[in-house]
């Protein structure tokens, strides 16, 4: 006794393949801009430029990092911000949070360099709240306090 059993065939087309393409990876990046981004971040990879308004933006990934950066058509270096956590904070902007702040979590920073300033935006919780603050030359402001929902 010979048994045979077919699954249902269902027709099917093959579909063309698709490119996805971004319009900031088209962005065509003058040489003044092209030279002062690999004098300042050598070790960059995953470049995404986007033009806005008249400026360069760029994401890219350098240590294993998310790094922003903002350039002017000349070249010039607006802004850079770089994403981070506790780990990447200077050990005397952490003491300074934690003297502070010591039973708080430290749960991302941010640390942005613009106009010869470097500023760390910390976000921190416990069981309770988030709490961020802002460092700038040492001195150290609480810029938003917000209840967890219960």
């Amino acid at each position: 006794m010979i048994s045979s059993s077919f699954a249902q065939e269902k027709p099917f087309k093959v579909l063309s393949p698709i490119t996805i393409s971004s319009a900031s990876n088209l962005v065509s990046v003058n040489a003044k801009v092209n030279k002062a981004f690999g004098q300042l971040f050598k070790d960059a990879t995953n470049l995404k430029w986007e033009e806005k308004n008249k400026k360069y933006l760029v994401e890219f990934l350098q240590y294993d990092l998310q790094n922003r950066a903002l350039f002017a058509k000349n070249g010039n270096l607006i802004y850079h911000i770089c994403y981070g956590n506790e780990i990447n904070l200077p050990q005397n902007v952490r003491r300074l949070i934690k003297r502070e702040y010591f039973d708080q979590n430290i749960i991302r920073v941010i640390k942005v360099n613009q106009q010869k300033k470097t500023i760390w935006v910390v976000s921190m919780e416990d069981a309770k709240e988030y709490i961020y603050v802002r460092v700038e030359g040492m001195e150290l402001e609480e810029t938003q306090r917000i209840q967890k929902a219960e």
